[in-house]
């Protein structure tokens, strides 16, 4: 980077503020400064002067950006080795047409059997959160921060396979919750029945021994350290007491190491 790492140092510092966290290999991720952004979803690779927020869409480079911010000499901001490629990691894909009719047909389905629906669950709650019942299970949609990806149907079957941990429900229910306290449960129904009873609730999708991680392979929990309190509510046996000390070793890893 060289002789305008300060120039680069300075810009980034300009436009895109505090780093929220180290991704390593270079980027560094930061609140998106080009939409409200409530999850810090924007990397920037100083290195190869560019930046794309992985939730708006919004990509560029350091570059243009001094251009449109009027800076002087914008050429100063392109480092020495501009001329890397950067290739963000791939996406998860949307849904397909496919899997959002499937969807709609459970919610539907739901909604004209609304019988169906236990009675620890609060009708509303399930409509809302976009609870659907198909082939005599429930199905739950998955959502990538707020983008609907796919959906599980009962306790394993994913639609696309493969699908990575993810949370439920989605960032935009989420952030509706004030940062008091936090309740982990186990799976999804159980989730469903805390927010129910009033508590607020997420649960990993793939069971109590995953964690969800980041593009860079490391667990993605640092946006978790907004709630003051976190109660762990996993199943009392091996599996849960396993995997709420894996949950609980790594919150205290993230928050001792961010201060």
């Amino acid at each position: 980077m060289g002789d305008n790492q300060f120039h680069i140092d300075q810009i980034v510092s300009d436009i895109f503020g505090q780093v929220k966290k180290d991704m390593g290999g270079g980027e560094l991720r930061f609140i998106c400064p080009f939409h409200n952004d409530h999850n810090p979803s924007c990397d920037v690779n100083k290195s190869k002067g560019v930046w794309k927020c992985w939730a708006c869409g919004k990509s560029g480079s350091l570059f243009d950006l001094a251009k449109e911010r009027n800076y002087p000499k914008p050429h100063l901001y392109i480092p020495n080795s501009n001329g890397v490629e950067f290739v963000p990691a791939p996406k998860p894909p949307v849904a397909t047409p496919s899997i959002i009719e499937t969807i709609q047909q459970s919610q539907k389905y739901l909604n004209d059997h609304i019988d169906l629906i236990p009675a620890n669950w609060k009708k509303d709650v399930v409509q809302e959160l976009g609870i659907g019942r198909y082939q005599n299970q429930w199905l739950y949609p998955y959502y990538d921060d707020s983008e609907l990806v796919g959906y599980k149907l009962g306790k394993i079957d994913q639609k696309p396979k493969g699908i990575k941990c993810r949370v439920f429900p989605s960032m935009d229910y989420i952030n509706k919750y004030d940062k008091k306290v936090l309740y982990i449960f186990a799976g999804e129904r159980d989730c469903i029945t805390g927010i129910s009873l009033g508590l607020q609730g997420i649960t990993f999708t793939t069971g109590e021994g995953s964690i969800p991680k980041g593009k860079d392979g490391k667990y993605d929990l640092l946006w978790l350290l907004k709630w003051k309190i976190i109660v762990i509510c996993y199943d009392h046996d091996k599996a849960g007491r396993d995997g709420s000390i894996m949950l609980k070793n790594a919150l205290m890893k993230v928050a001792i190491d961010n201060g």
